[in-house]
C-alpha cells in the first residue's frame, strides 16, 4: 500500500510537469500514463506495451505512453477511479472486478456464457462486441479501445481429480468478493469463501480453501501450483480484459489521434490474442513441470444446466436480453 501511494503521488507529479492532452496543441507531446495489474511477462502487460510502442512509433514520437505494471497504480478498483478522478489515462481491467461500478460489464463474466474461446472471440470482437463496447463506455464513461484475454478460468483442486460435476459436489472453494461468483459455485454444489487475492496463496496453504478458480497464467504467476495439484478443465469462463482510456481524456485527443488509436487498438487485439494462445501452452508445460495434473471434464452440459439461473437472473435484472440472444445466436452460427 505504501508503494502505491508513493508512486500514486508520482503519477500525479509528472502530470503537472508534462502536457495533458486538455492543454497540448496538436504538435506538442502527448503523455498518457497506462496501469495494469499483471506482472510484465503477462500477454496482457506485453499487449498493454505493443499498444504503447505502435501508437508512439505511428506518430514519430507525438505520443508517449508510460505503462506500469504490476499493480504499481493499484488494483482494477483503483485505477478505474484514478481515470475518473482524471489522474490516469488508461488502463486494462477486468468486467468482474468493474462489477461495482458498471454492474452491466459483469455479462462477460457469467458461467458459460461462452461456449468456447471460438465463441468468445466471435461475439467480443464482433458487432455484438462493439454494441457492449458502446454500452459500458456510455455507463462507465470509457473507451474501450482492445479486448485482450480468451484464456479459460478453470477450477483448481487440492487432492481431488475433477472429471464430473458430482466430483465437484462439497469441495471449499476460494471466490473474490462478487455476488455471481458466490451463485456460480453454489449453484454447482460447492461451498464458496470470499478471500482477497493477496490473502488466496495463504488460505490455500492453511487448508481454508481445497480449491481456486483461475487462468492458467494467472495460476502459475501466484504460484498456486505450490498448494494445488489438479487443474479440471471446468472453462466456466473464457476471459475478456479490456484496455481502457477515459472518455474525457479521449475526446480532448485531435481527431487523428483518436482514428489512429482505435484502429491499432483493433490490431493489438489481435497480437494480444496470439501471444495468450502461445502462453497458454508454455504455462500449461511449466504447471506439468511443477507436478500439476490436467483433468477433462467429462459432463460440461451439466455444469453449463447447473448455472442457468445464474444467468437468467442477471440478464433479466440489467435487462440484456437482446444482447444475451444475440451471443446465443452466434454459438449456434457457430455449431
Amino acid at each position: 500500500m505504501r508503494l502505491f501511494k508513493v508512486l500514486f503521488l508520482y503519477v500525479i507529479a509528472m502530470s503537472l510537469v508534462f502536457p495533458t492532452v486538455g492543454s497540448a496543441a496538436s504538435s506538442e507531446t502527448i503523455k498518457l500514463r497506462l496501469g495494469t495489474m499483471v506482472v510484465a511477462a503477462n500477454p496482457i502487460a506485453r499487449g498493454a506495451k505493443y499498444f504503447a510502442e505502435r501508437m508512439y512509433k505511428e506518430t514519430n514520437g507525438r505520443v508517449q505512453i508510460d505503462v506500469y505494471t504490476d499493480a504499481a497504480l493499484g488494483s482494477h478498483g483503483q485505477m478505474y477511479e484514478s481515470m475518473k478522478e482524471g489522474v490516469l489515462d488508461m488502463c486494462t481491467n477486468s468486467p468482474i472486478l468493474l462489477g461495482p461500478y458498471i454492474p452491466e460489464y459483469q455479462i462477460y463474466e457469467l458461467p458459460y456464457i461462452f461456449h468456447s474461446r471460438e465463441h468468445r472471440d466471435a461475439v467480443v470482437n464482433g458487432p455484438v462486441g462493439e454494441k457492449v463496447d458502446e454500452l459500458i463506455g456510455e455507463l462507465g464513461g470509457i473507451k474501450i479501445l482492445s479486448n485482450f484475454g480468451g484464456a479459460p478460468r478453470n477450477l483448481i483442486t487440492r487432492d481431488k481429480k475433477v472429471a464430473t460435476l458430482n466430483d465437484a459436489k462439497g469441495i471449499q472453494i476460494r471466490i473474490g468478493f462478487g455476488p455471481i461468483q458466490k451463485a456460480t459455485w453454489e449453484d454447482l454444489g460447492l461451498y464458496p469463501i470470499s478471500v482477497s487475492w493477496a490473502e488466496a496463496y495463504t488460505a490455500f496453504q492453511t487448508g481454508v480453501a481445497d480449491a481456486g478458480e483461475v487462468e492458467s497464467a494467472a495460476l502459475y504467476d501466484a504460484k498456486w501450483y505450490e498448494s494445488l495439484k489438479y487443474v479440471n478443465f471446468s472453462e466456466h469462463i473464457i476471459i475478456v480484459r479490456p484496455l481502457l482510456i477515459s472518455k474525457r481524456v479521449f475526446d480532448k485527443l485531435p481527431p487523428d489521434i483518436q482514428e489512429l488509436m482505435v484502429k491499432i487498438g483493433k490490431e493489438t487485439t489481435e497480437y494480444e490474442a496470439k501471444l495468450s494462445k502461445e502462453n497458454d501452452k508454455i504455462i500449461a508445460a511449466n504447471l506439468a513441470k511443477n507436478g500439476m495434473e490436467f483433468v477433462e471434464v467429462k459432463d460440461k452440459k451439466e455444469w453449463i444446466k447447473a448455472t442457468e439461473k445464474v444467468r437468467r437472473d442477471f440478464i433479466n435484472k440489467y435487462k440484456l436480453n437482446d444482447i444475451y440472444s444475440e451471443i446465443l445466436k452466434v454459438a449456434e452460427e457457430l455449431n
